[in-house]
């Protein structure tokens, strides 16, 4: 029988961060004293959409310590397994018709390149069995509030919850954050995200497709290259054992702190192949066929946060 919590953390948000700090409580709990987890996740069911991302050895020690690592194994590529080829990124000048590499980065230690679908099943697998986290689906944390007696966290449904403490890792546009600073400290203190004056066009696409459009073996199927050009550039890398290419081009439109107003303002909406190589008018081949494998972009202006005041309260 689960001794009874005596202490409540909720989560708003079950991205990788969310889900990761519930496995760390999960992993370590005390059985004797333990601590009860409730996520709140706005979306209708845990969301495995994504493209590619890179862990580096610093993270994966930690998850070798939730021990999650087994699971991802089989994400595992030749330079990520032990004795394979040195990791490396290559810097390329490809912002006209023959492009050239100017620049090899081998790293100490080779990173994990993997779909983000395959790390947000891993840490929720791990929490499948718990009893003691509890993950609200289609539950939308709204702000919250503190006395004495703890945390009240309010839902965008209207419903309320009690906590002891409440952990935001709701995204840049995170409303604990927002609750926490409602009407901000100093008025030259940002709480707000502040564009970067980039947008970031992400896409996964297939060997397949790659191969097809390039008419052969591309080079981003083996190696991690950056692609480099004025104000803009691509990176592409193979994830998922050479499966899938994960492809992120950069365009910088604007100054830093500028005000984003495409489309209404939205700060990820879905651009098109043809959108996102006429941006690219001129780059080499090489870079051109990258982004023509792609069926479309999700595009996403880069939004970040400045010095804030605290990052706790209470």
């Amino acid at each position: 029988m689960t001794p009874t919590p005596k202490f409540r953390v909720a989560i708003s948000g079950a991205g990788p961060a969310g889900l990761a700090l519930a496995a760390t409580i999960a992993r370590f709990n005390d059985p004797e004293s333990p601590v009860a987890v409730d996520i709140y996740e706005s979306q209708a069911e845990i969301s495995t959409v994504g493209a590619g991302i890179v862990v580096w050895p610093r993270i994966r020690l930690l998850l070798e310590e939730l021990n999650l690592m087994e699971t991802l194994r089989g994400e595992l590529g030749a330079t990520q397994a032990p004795g394979g080829p040195k990791f490396s990124y290559v810097f390329r000048k490809s912002d006209e018709e023959s492009g050239w590499d100017f620049f090899r980065y081998v790293p100490p230690s080779s990173p994990l390149a993997l779909h983000r679908a395959a790390l947000i099943s891993a840490l929720q697998g791990g929490l499948a069995n718990d009893p003691l986290c509890t993950i609200h689906t289609s539950s939308r944390v709204s702000s919250f509030s503190e006395n004495a007696e703890g945390v009240t966290v309010s839902l965008a449904n209207g419903a309320t919850a009690k906590a002891d403490l409440i952990v935001g890792a709701d995204g840049v546009r995170s409303a604990v954050r927002a609750a926490m600073f409602p009407g901000g400290f100093h008025e030259d203190q940002r709480v707000d995200p502040t564009w970067t004056g980039t947008v970031c066009n992400r896409a996964l696409v297939t060997r397949e497709a790659l191969e097809r459009i390039y008419g052969g073996e591309h080079p981003a199927m083996k190696r991690s290259t950056i692609y480099c050009g004025h104000a803009k550039h691509v990176v592409a890398y193979p994830i998922a054992k050479g499966a899938f290419v994960n492809i992120l081009a950069f365009v910088t439109e604007d100054k830093c702190g500028a005000e984003y107003k495409h489309d209404n303002g939205k700060w990820v909406h879905d651009a098109t192949t043809d959108e996102v190589v006429a941006q690219f008018k001129g780059w080499e081949p090489e870079v051109i066929a990258l982004l023509k494998a792609a069926d479309k972009f999700s595009a996403w202006a880069i939004h970040i946060m400045l010095d804030m005041p605290c990052a706790t309260i209470g």
